[in-house]
Formats: structure tokens, sequence, C-alpha cells
């Protein structure tokens, strides 16, 4: 059976790239729920990988509502709780998808933010597709920066709900602090960026430290997701979305510090909920914590819990 292969190849990856049932030991796709992996086509023609998780015909035969998880920094669909959520949400009978921005992997290194918005459009049209009428949009990490932005400028009535998972209040304020470390060094990369461009040259690449570990990015996408004049701050986007928001952090995600979590709970102050799942194994890395490693049941039934209070139930509409 198609979905059956499927699962085995989601297996494999998650198992090279350690986000598995066999290096966590914590979670895997739950047998009963049906796995397809597709492409999505966007507006602009760009072909997009994911996976599509349907319950079980018992738990719920026709979905109407879905969650679309959107991935970090050079992630995927199979990471992270772009990987867990939806399967683990499918077993409880809503429609899910994980799904790639056209940023992924290595492509985040020469890519435009605002792309993202068709990518974002793509994948909840395809929910509607197969069935879905209303939408959880989640970001996770630099996603929760696309989410924002899409909402804010698209105000797409199909999405109900928004999610935003080890999140980002102001990306240009993250370069600073965690990436270059300074105001004044900031500045320096600012100016040089700008020359590269006046140049012609801004799709040449330089060296820059992410989290503590040196990538290479284009000039152009520096300036564009993290210059002075970058549209990846939710803070400012969050206040314009009429919308109630869930914001996710794990107790050992040292990544999305807490103080952005209370910069964005300010932003969303009166309509946003704020979760934070205690993970109880305080040995686990910074990264470890940001992906939510060992603790993907309990961040599934705190999601579900909320989607409840919500009453964005699987099998009710208003």
């Amino acid at each position: 059976m198609p979905h059956l292969a499927s699962r085995t190849l989601l297996w494999g990856i998650a198992f090279l790239w350690g986000t598995g049932t066999v290096t966590a030991g914590a979670w895997e796709i739950p047998a009963q729920v049906k796995v397809e992996l597709v492409q999505v086509v966007t507006e602009d023609g760009v072909t997009l990988q994911g996976a599509l998780y349907r319950p079980e015909p018992k738990v719920n035969a026709r979905p109407k509502r879905a969650v679309l998880v959107t991935h970090g920094t050079g992630g995927s669909f199979y990471g992270s709780i772009t990987g867990f959520l939806p399967p683990l949400l499918a077993e409880k009978g809503y429609l899910g998808l994980g799904l790639n921005r056209r940023d992924s992997g290595h492509r985040y290194y020469r890519s435009t933010f605002e792309d993202g918005v068709k990518d974002l459009k793509a994948g909840i049209d395809y929910l509607i597709s197969q069935g879905a009428e209303e939408i959880f949009l989640v970001g996770h990490s630099l996603g929760s920066t696309f989410v924002p932005y899409y909402m804010a400028i698209t105000e797409d009535p199909r999405v109900k709900l928004v999610g935003l998972s080890g999140a980002i209040a102001d990306l240009r304020q993250v370069t600073v602090d965690t990436h270059l470390g300074s105001r004044s060094k900031y500045d320096e990369v600012v100016r040089e960026a700008k020359i590269r461009m006046d140049q012609g040259r801004g799709d040449e690449l330089f060296l820059i430290s992410l989290f503590g570990r040196m990538e290479a990015l284009s000039y152009h996408t520096f300036l564009n997701y993290r210059g002075p004049e970058a549209n990846t701050v939710p803070v400012n986007w969050i206040p314009k979305i009429q919308r109630p928001f869930l914001l996710l952090h794990n107790s050992t995600d040292k990544l999305a510090r807490v103080e952005w979590q209370e910069e964005l709970k300010k932003a969303g102050a009166g309509k946003m909920d704020y979760i934070e799942v205690i993970d109880p194994d305080p040995t686990h890395t910074p990264g470890q914590g940001h992906s939510y490693l060992g603790v993907e049941s309990k961040v599934t039934t705190e999601v579900a819990d909320w989607l409840a209070r919500k009453d964005f139930l699987p099998g009710k509409l208003h």
C-alpha cells in the first residue's frame, strides 16, 4: 500500500536525522494514521514536498479541520514539531500536513522571506482540496516569523487559529543578540551587505554564526530576513491579526529565549494563550529542547486540549 511505503521512508529519514522513533524512542507515527508523501505546487510554480496525515476512517472519515505546521531555519517537513505534531493530531481526528517551504534545507541561504507567503497559501489551498474547511496554522522557530506575516497581509479567513512554537519576537534583534553579539557588528555587516547589493553581488555567500555554528548566507538573504527593514518581526504583525493564538515553549528550549516569549505575549495580549511544556530531562541540550525531544506526546496532548478549549474539534464545525 502506498501509505505504508511513505511511512517506511519517513521513518528512514527520521532515523538518519535523529528525529524519529529509533533515536528518540519517544514517539512514532500511529499505525492507524494514513501517511502520504505529497508535492504541492505554489502559484508561481515552485514544487514543495510534504507529508499528509489522515485519521483512521473510524475516528473521522471526513475531517473538516486541519493543522498545517511550517518549519524553522533550514528545516523540513519531517523534523521537530513539523514532523510529529501533524501525525499525532491526525490520530485524534484532524487532517495534518507538514510542508517544506521553498527555503527548506540549504535553500534558505539564498531565499527571500516574502516568498513564504505563497508557500503557506499553497499548503492551505492543498488542505482545502483534501476536504478541510478550517485550518490551525502553526509556525516553529523561523516559521514563527512567516505565520504572523502571512496572516497580517492576507487575513486568510480559512485560518481560524494560529500557533507559534519555539518562537521569535524580532529576528533582527535575534541577529544582534545571539548571532553577531553586538549592535556595532550588526551595523558593520549591514553596511557590507548593502555595498554588495549595490554592486550586484547580493547572491554571494558569507559566513555567519547561527546559534553557535558557522553557516553560509547570501548578502541578499541577510538583509531580507535580518536587515533593519526586514518583515521578520512577529511582534509588529501580531496586533494586526484577529485570531486566537497559542504560544508554545519547551522548558529546556534555551534557543527561543524566555524574554522573546514575554515580548510575544505582550504583542498578543487578550488573544494569546501561553503554554510551557515541562521537560522532565534537564540534560537536554538547547537544540534538543527546541525540538521537543522526548516530550512529543506531551506537546500533542497540550495542543489538543487547547484546540478543544477553543471548540476546534476535528469533527465539529461552527
